[in-house]
Formats: structure tokens, sequence, C-alpha cells
């Protein structure tokens, strides 16, 4: 008999989306036309600059350890840029490069939540940030979001009720996975102020934030940015 896992591991399901996509995949091999609105992934390809970066980093054997924050020229060169595009004064060794977003959300979950705490979620929201709430012992708790004009939207009737002793975060993400809506002024000063009032943690996940700047730079139109 081997041993169990934790009972936090046991609690998490599989994922959809990626079972969607293995049965895309094994559809497409099957010579079946697919059109794949499963995975966040633009069609179009990274910048050359970048990808001659990676190549060059490669052939140059840039391939050791580092400091586990990231690379202190990368860290500056985001400090750089949260000051000037959002006007905040970062500090290069407050700041922690990580293997993607999954990473950077797994990372903070980990390091913010505690087993009992309860972590708001707006919905629809992104199906993983549950399992990273509970993989801490945490509870996500989901906060439906009005449907107005054809569009969600976060109301502070519903997001103030549903706090309660136990609350410690609420997470953000805008633009939103999988609607694609970006939350407006009067919206974000709704969770900041119920986050200000209870003393809570604002985990907001912007990884889509460059996507439509990154498509008018390449000159592509994407059919898909995938839920």
């Amino acid at each position: 008999m081997s041993p169990s896992p934790s009972p936090f591991a046991a609690a998490i399901g599989g994922s959809a989306v990626v079972d969607a996509r293995r049965r895309a995949d094994a559809l497409a091999a099957r010579g079946v036309e697919i059109l794949d609105f499963g995975i966040g992934e633009p069609d179009f390809e990274p910048p050359a600059p970048v990808r001659e970066a990676l190549i060059r980093a490669v052939r140059e054997g840039r391939d050791k350890y580092v400091d586990p924050r990231g690379l202190l020229a990368l860290r500056e060169a985001i400090a750089s840029f949260e000051t000037e595009r959002h006007g905040l004064a970062a500090d290069p060794d407050a700041l922690v490069v990580t293997t993607g977003s999954v990473g950077a959300l797994s990372l903070a979950s980990r390091a913010l939540f505690a087993p009992g705490d309860e972590v708001l979620l707006l919905e629809p929201c992104y199906g993983p940030y549950r399992n990273l709430v509970t993989l801490t012992g945490a509870v996500a708790v989901g906060v439906a979001c009005a449907k107005r004009s054809g569009r969600f939207v976060v109301e502070r009737e519903p997001l103030a009720a549903a706090v309660t002793a136990k609350t410690r975060a609420i997470i953000v993400n805008s633009p939103c996975n999988p609607t694609g809506r970006v939350l407006r002024e009067p919206e974000l000063r709704i969770i900041a102020g119920i986050a200000e009032e209870h003393d809570l943690w604002i985990l907001s996940d912007e990884v889509y934030t460059d996507i439509p700047r990154m498509i008018a730079g390449s000159g592509h139109q994407s059919s898909h940015l995938g839920p």
C-alpha cells in the first residue's frame, strides 16, 4: 500500500481545460479540424529580439544558477517598467521573477494563505485559482459577478457580503480569463475599498494586460486569445 498524498493535494481535481486540450489534440491527430479556444495561447510568435536573445544566451553558456529572485538586470528592467507604466517606485530587491504566471500565483498563495483562511474569487474566473487556494489549506469562496449590459460587473453588495472574519484575500484578474472582461475604475475602487476596510490582501493577476499591445505591435490580427 502506497502512502497517501496530503489532504490538500487529494482535494484537487483534474483540469477541465487540459482535458479539453488533450481531447482536441487526439481529434486533430485523426484529421479532424479543430478550432481550439481551450488554452490561452496567442497565435502569433514572440518578437524576434526576444527569440534571438534566448538563443544567444544558450550559445553563450548562460545556463548557471543565478539569484533565486532572478537576474538583477531583469529585475531592474521590471522596476523601470513599473515606474514608467504605473508610476510605482519599485525596488528591484523586492521583485521576484518566476516561471510563468502560475508560478507567481502559486508562490504568492503559499506566502499569504494558511489553512482555514477564506479567499474570494470573482466569478466567472480562471479555474486553477481554486486549486491554488486549496493547496494551501485555505477555502476558495466564489462571488458571482452581476450581469449588466452584456458584461459581468463587480458590485459592492455581493462582494462585501462574502467577507467574513476568516477572509484573507481577494484574487483579481483583469483582463479576465475566461471572459476577456476588463475591470473599470469604479469596480477597482469597490475592490480596493473593501480590501482596505477589512485589511485584506489583493492578489492581482494581470497576465493578459499587454496582449492587445503585442498584437498591435506584431501587425497581426489574432483569431483568438483563449480563455
